[in-house]
């Protein structure tokens, strides 16, 4: 793992697992190893993973947040990005698959307090929060003139 300016780590392309990935025989689930279970471990600060496709982000992402939740970190407190619907949808079934194998069925009612989805979609609902939040009790809203339909349709 490489260290960033701001004190978060990230993994290089090359330091991420190969495609071609062991299924651990007690859980059915695939066996991470190397920088990839070093990911899933990692604690401490803020984690980004860049690496190209095919080459199992989503599982480390997917065993981390699992891990994390194993490990007490309420889901609120955590944010889980990609960049298009399909990889968030794909991204919020594994992660139910491995909470669900770690913490049992009865965790799933807590998971909708993690956000899983596309980093457009957490932006879009961050300003959402903030014309919310500072419209005040009772006072009218700062100018706040959004597009929400053209900004997702730049993208």
């Amino acid at each position: 793992m490489t260290p960033l300016e701001d004190g978060r780590s990230r993994l290089a392309r090359s330091e991420v697992l190969p495609p071609a990935m062991a299924m651990d025989l007690a859980t059915g689930l695939p066996k991470l190893k190397g920088d990839a279970l070093a990911a899933v471990k990692h604690r401490g600060c803020h984690l980004q993973i860049i690496a190209s496709a095919g080459s199992g982000k989503t599982e480390v992402v997917a065993q981390r947040v699992a891990d994390l939740f194993a490990d007490g970190v309420e889901p609120h407190a955590l944010v889980a990005f990609t960049f298009t619907e399909r990889a968030a949808d794909e991204l919020r079934r594994r992660i139910e698959q491995r909470a669900k194998a770690r913490m049992g069925q009865e965790f799933l009612d807590h998971l909708n307090g993690c956000f899983i989805g596309t980093i457009h979609a957490y932006c879009l609902r961050m300003l959402q929060w903030m014309e919310h939040y500072l419209k005040g009790p009772g006072g009218a809203p700062p100018p706040l003139e959004l597009d929400y339909d053209t900004a997702l349709k730049e993208e």
